[in-house]
């Protein structure tokens, strides 16, 4: 009985591997062939040529190993037979170009890689073509550019600087003619501002936030279109390059605080006109309540030159931002 028993296990090992002077088989328990190697040396066997196979005995991916990982180029399989993924290894890393396919046979994405990191340009598409990711990536694996995302009904693009910080992501719901703008402070930072197109006209409350995180202003402009995205804030006394509205008003009710938290102003506005009808110092000192003593800023048509008025007399002139 031990000697029957013992043949048997030997039986077993002989049928799951199986080895000649310079290959190996490896089987499934079902007898179909797993994986053969074929040495390169006969006396190392951490370099060969490698064949692995699904359950079913169609190939499922080839290439070399060195050293005892994928080394040079390795092509993977579906089932039916057609490519899945060409890919190139250096040493167990990926280097160089990777490609991957559907199983319809429509490429799936194209990507490039220095050893396991991400770089050049990538592109992701759909089972029938269409573009669903791309953009670039810089030496050690960082976002730069533009990045374009689809999805669905979504569009979105996104900006990075050449650090790989977010600068800007402009996303649009294609059924609902809506798009989200947000603006990030460099290297890192919170939000600089967001704000809502309908019809890409600018029809929503925007917020601009100071580097702290605390809003800056909030408000609702309309009409016009955005063009180069160079916002104009007289206000905040800053010349500050966000949005430039074309044909825009500001709207109604608008806020501003300082960056300390306490709030700044409240106005109304009205085309080319903004009243100050609330105003604080930095230390929370209401210096213009209900009105009283009102302030106008006003515009030229070109929008460069700014009058501050009290009780209809002007008492500050700007042009060009600056004070004449």
């Amino acid at each position: 009985m031990f000697l029957i028993r013992n043949l048997l296990i030997l039986i077993t090992i002989i049928t799951i591997f199986s080895c000649t002077n310079s290959s190996t088989n490896i089987y499934w328990k079902s007898g179909v062939l797993k994986e053969y190697r074929k040495y390169k040396n006969e006396t190392d066997t951490s370099e060969y040529y490698c064949e692995k196979y699904y359950i079913s005995g169609k190939i499922e991916e080839k290439g070399y190993i060195k050293e005892n990982v994928k080394d040079g180029q390795w092509i993977s399989f579906f089932e039916n037979g057609k490519i899945k993924k060409k890919e190139n290894y250096d040493l167990g890393k990926l280097n160089g170009l990777s490609i991957e396919y559907y199983e319809n046979g429509k490429l799936k994405c194209n990507q490039n890689f220095d050893f396991d990191n991400p770089i050049k340009k990538w592109i992701y598409l759909d089972s029938i073509g269409n573009v669903l990711e791309e953009g670039y990536y810089e030496q050690g694996g960082i976002k730069v550019g533009t990045w374009f995302i689809n999805e669905n009904d979504i569009k979105e693009e996104i900006s990075y600087d050449n650090n790989g910080s977010i600068l800007k992501s402009i996303k649009t719901d294609l059924i609902k003619n809506e798009t989200s703008i947000l603006f990030f402070y460099s290297g890192g930072g919170g939000f600089k501002a967001e704000g809502w197109l309908k019809n890409n006209n600018l029809d929503s409350i925007w917020i601009k936030y100071y580097s702290n995180g605390q809003i800056k202003l909030k408000g609702k402009f309309r009409c016009g279109s955005i063009d180069d995205y160079i916002f104009e804030d007289y206000l905040c006394d800053e010349d500050e390059t966000l949005f430039n509205y074309v044909n825009s008003c500001k709207v109604g009710i608008f806020e501003y605080w300082y960056s300390n938290g306490i709030k700044r102003a409240q106005t109304l506005c009205n085309d080319s006109l903004e009243l100050i009808n609330e105003y604080w110092n930095a230390s929370g000192i209401q210096i213009v309540k209900n009105g009283e003593g009102k302030v106008i800023v006003a515009f030229d048509e070109n929008r460069n030159k700014v009058l501050i008025f009290k009780n209809g007399k002007v008492i500050k002139q700007y042009y060009s931002k600056l004070k004449v």
